[in-house]
């Protein structure tokens, strides 16, 4: 790990974590660099950040902010795939929708044709059972 100083030359004790600067808190559990960046870590005590920490803190952060405008990115993207998805699945159920009320219509018809055919085979065969009667 590197070594960071203040401008005076003294050392600031590193970790490793965040950006070279000492998070771990009294019990030695590592902080979030959210903690170091409000300063609410232990940090303060130390001289002011030198410019190379200041730098790797902004390039830390910059990096962050890339990884979440890609993650945004992606969201809307995604979020674009969905509304498409959702419009296209619209589309086929209003579809199937109309196939239904077709077939419905169809069905009812067919049922009308169907009765009165059965109404006609009846009389016919009613005519047909009398016509022998009727013939002798």
């Amino acid at each position: 790990p590197q070594d960071y100083y203040d401008h005076q030359g003294h050392q600031i004790p590193t970790c490793g974590i965040a950006f070279g600067l000492d998070t771990r808190s009294k019990r030695g559990e590592a902080k979030p660099m959210a903690d170091l960046i409000e300063g609410t870590s232990e940090h303060a005590q130390y001289a002011p950040l030198s410019h190379a920490s200041v730098q790797q803190a902004c390039r830390y952060l910059q990096d962050q902010i890339r990884a979440l405008d890609l993650k945004l990115a992606d969201l809307h993207r995604n979020m674009n795939t969905s509304d498409k998805a959702a419009g296209d699945l619209e589309k086929v159920v209003n579809t199937c929708t109309s196939n239904i009320h077709a077939l419905r219509e169809v069905t009812k018809a067919t049922e009308t044709k169907l009765d009165t055919q059965e109404r006609e085979l009846a009389r016919t065969n009613k005519k047909s059972r009398n016509a022998p009667a009727r013939l002798a």
